[in-house]
């Protein structure tokens, strides 16, 4: 298994400025993971920070997947033809890096649908399409953690609508999004193309999502049924880290490893 760490495990050392994402390579080092998940939000110092850190991780051989805010539907129609354009830089900006994934968000997919049947979407799909199969950039949409816009059946009708976008497996958003990790699993195996590691726990009424072992994902049963499936791709260790990223970090490697 080839394991991630991605920024937001650290989000709050890089959003108060303690540390660039170029630091979390030797974190990934220290815990012999193949690589990281880069996250756009955290970039600091434009340009000149996005060629350090590439030039550090092909160095040191890590390997990348860059993870942004771009969604498949915004508020309204022009915000969303215009977030599309920006997806487009983000493809070329991850084949510059050298990763083969692009993990995308779905937005209000739920309350906006109806912009997909637009002429100037379909239009830019099909640019983002095209720019995907010449760079060699796979975009991964995350299942979302709302019921309805992250129900199988609503990601099963994106993958049918547009064949090249594939799934990024989050193992808690689906608990959220009240399906069950496994039938996800079983329902949508054809798709998975990048994994998600985080858990989630209900306090009262509300889920909180922590580190892999401290909730109630099945991880055994999620890992075992995926590696039926022949994946072989990226598992990114993807939460909030809190106060203390490493320890929980740490904990969060140990039970998935054992």
């Amino acid at each position: 298994m080839k394991f991630l760490l991605s920024s937001v495990v650290f989000d709050i050392p890089l959003r108060e400025g303690e540390m660039t994402q170029a630091d979390l390579i030797s974190v990934a080092q220290d815990y012999n993971l193949s690589g990281l998940e880069l996250r756009d939000t955290y970039w600091q110092g434009g340009d000149a920070e996005i060629n350090t850190t590439l030039a550090r991780l092909w160095e040191e051989s890590l390997d990348v997947v860059y993870a942004t805010g771009d969604v498949l539907v915004a508020n309204d129609l022009e915000s969303t033809i215009a977030g599309l354009s920006k997806m487009v830089y983000s493809i070329h900006l991850a084949a510059k890096m050298g990763a083969e994934v692009l993990r995308i968000n779905a937005g209000k997919m739920q309350e906006n649908m109806a912009f997909m049947s637009d002429s100037r979407y379909k239009s830019m799909m099909d640019q983002i399409e095209q720019e995907c199969s010449e760079l060699g950039v796979v975009l991964a949409l995350e299942n979302p953690t709302q019921i309805g816009a992250g129900s199988i059946m609503t990601l099963n009708w994106i993958f049918t609508q547009y064949p090249f976008i594939k799934l990024t497996y989050d193992t808690a958003n689906w608990l959220t999004a009240g399906e069950k990790p496994l039938t996800a699993v079983e329902a949508l195996k054809t798709h998975i193309q990048y994994i998600h590691l985080k858990d989630v726990k209900k306090e009262g009424q509300t889920w909180q999502f922590t580190y892999p072992g401290d909730g109630e994902v099945p991880f055994k049963e999620i890992l075992g049924k995926i590696a039926q499936t022949g994946y072989d791709g990226y598992y990114a260790f993807e939460f909030s880290g809190g106060q203390t990223p490493r320890s929980n970090l740490e904990k969060a490697i140990n039970f998935i490893r054992a």
